[in-house]
């Protein structure tokens, strides 16, 4: 699913709404949020009213159930592209990467701070501060790999 797509299906699972309250919800042109919906409209996962767009539940279970691995990374690498280029152009995004060695003591620590991260997180979520617009929402990620894991990977690549 691309970046555009993601947002307005995010937009439209929060409520029923018509172009121009999606536009301002996602700062996307009517251009752009038309051609989402044309595609949308061509699998069945949007319905259409004389006022609003909604999804259509039944169709967008199946259409997220057939999203495979490789879907969600491109995705995954779409999203982190923007991050990267917000990053390394305009310093906007407080991307922060670091390579360093934890001794086990100082893993367990890390580990307990992701809880902390990830147990934050669920609880904004629980709230649902859904009325406020998509695009003052915040993309906040978090994580580990070893370098070892990497590097394997990438050679896997070759």
């Amino acid at each position: 699913m691309l970046l555009f797509e993601r947002l307005v299906l995010e937009s439209l699972q929060k409520k029923a709404r018509n172009i121009q309250r999606l536009s301002a919800d996602i700062n996307l042109n009517g251009k752009i949020i038309d051609n989402v919906l044309s595609k949308f409209q061509e699998i069945n996962l949007i319905q259409k009213s004389k006022e609003n767009i909604s999804l259509n539940l039944t169709n967008l279970k199946d259409y997220l159930k057939g999203q495979n691995q490789e879907s969600l990374k491109y995705e995954l690498r779409e999203l982190f592209t923007y991050i990267i280029d917000l990053y390394c152009a305009e310093g906007k995004s407080k991307f922060k990467l670091r390579k360093v060695y934890l001794t086990p003591g100082e893993e367990k620590i890390l580990q307990s701070y992701w809880y902390t991260i990830e147990k934050f997180i669920k609880n904004i979520e629980q709230e649902k501060r859904n009325e406020a617009p998509l695009v003052n929402h915040k993309v906040v990620f978090w994580g580990e790999a070893n370098y070892l894991d990497i590097i394997n990977t990438a050679n896997s690549k070759l």
